[in-house]
């Protein structure tokens, strides 16, 4: 997984949900992976950005889009 900061959207108990999800991202042009587990939950992520710029302008859309709890995280 490449450094940089990350927008965590989700966290999800099905892994068929997350792909849901991921492919929806996709098509909004945001970079959404799953790139980890915790636990029994799929995180999807978007990023990674390297600009405070970019994690802003990366929420406003999530938000627009219903993720208005979308949160940061590093990787």
């Amino acid at each position: 997984m490449e450094p940089g900061q990350y927008l965590q959207v989700a966290a999800l108990q099905q892994r068929v949900d997350a792909e849901n999800l991921i492919r929806t991202l996709h098509e909004k042009e945001l970079p959404a992976s799953w790139p980890q587990f915790e636990g029994r939950a799929v995180h999807v992520l978007v990023g990674p950005y390297h600009q405070t710029v970019l994690v802003a302008e990366a929420k406003e859309k999530l938000k627009v889009l219903g993720f208005a709890n979308a949160f940061v995280t590093k990787q």
